[in-house]
């Protein structure tokens, strides 16, 4: 569904020369369908966390009037989704939405740094680390950047100013490119659940071929021998799939630079400084 610009903007014109009764009404109505739609497009929220999220945007309603800036020159639509986002994260603490219902799921979502330091950071243990303690010790541009590449869903709109401010890029560049790795994200998380499950039922079957192998004689053991390679050459197919979804992300980044290497650069610079700080945090 896409937003009436010059329907809503008159509409908070006249709310704000007085005609309040009117434009309250008028604007919650215009508004309705894309506000319930936005957490099912963003997180996959089931119908009825949509629903609360629309009664929860409706009763802010006027806080949104006054706040919109109108001789601002982005669109209204690209100011609504980040007021959207930050008004998702203020519903979401108030208990309403489980973790489970974000991008990544809960279980992943706190597992996520652990990740990353496995990934990237070598054999260094975070131990009684959070991620929190750690990017504090980062400039706010460098701790800006840092959860856009690795953590997104934690992004809010004061980091996306501070983005703006590194990259040189207008407010609605960067609003596109963060929805667009909001669901890259999300897209390989569930490839990343694909994939897994796909490892483990091929590791189940080799384990069973290998089983045979051993404790029975008289099998064909060349035709055993080549099923149990075929299924390793699958494996490995879905491992080398699994590791390029770390590049998904990283196709988005660039966006976000001049060019590739200042992309890489950049990242690589911060996540030598996130190992160095952990090191003296262990």
């Amino acid at each position: 569904m896409q937003l009436n610009e010059n329907f809503i903007k008159n509409i908070i014109t006249d709310y704000r020369a007085g005609n309040i009764q009117e434009s309250i009404p008028q604007f919650q109505s215009s508004v309705f369908l894309y506000v319930e739609n936005w957490p099912k497009r963003q997180y996959c929220c089931d119908d009825d966390i949509c629903h609360d999220f629309v009664l929860y945007i409706l009763e802010h309603t006027e806080e949104i009037f006054k706040s919109y800036p109108l001789n601002i020159k982005v669109t209204f639509t690209t100011w609504f989704n980040g007021v959207l986002y930050n008004k998702f994260c203020d519903f979401s603490k108030k208990g309403t939405v489980p973790s489970q219902n974000f991008v990544l799921g809960g279980e992943l979502l706190e597992n996520q740094f652990s990740n990353f330091v496995m990934n990237h950071l070598g054999d260094i243990e975070p131990s009684h680390t959070s991620w929190e303690e750690l990017t504090e010790q980062l400039s706010p541009e460098d701790r800006s950047l840092w959860l856009l590449y690795y953590m997104p869903q934690h992004v809010n709109a004061s980091i996306l100013h501070i983005i703006m401010e590194v990259t040189k890029k207008s407010l609605s560049e960067i609003m596109e490119y963060y929805q667009e790795i909001l669901k890259v994200q999300y897209d390989n998380y569930q490839q990343k659940e694909f994939y897994i499950k796909m490892i483990g039922s091929v590791d189940h079957s080799i384990a069973h071929l290998e089983n045979i192998l051993i404790k029975k004689t008289g099998v064909d053991d060349k035709g055993y021998e080549q099923k149990i390679l075929r299924l390793k050459n699958r494996r490995s197919k879905y491992i080398r799939a699994l590791k390029r979804l770390t590049n998904n992300i990283f196709k988005v980044f660039i966006k976000f630079f001049k060019d590739y290497n200042t992309a890489y650069r950049t990242i690589k610079r911060i996540n030598i400084q996130m190992k160095k700080i952990l090191v003296i945090k262990n």
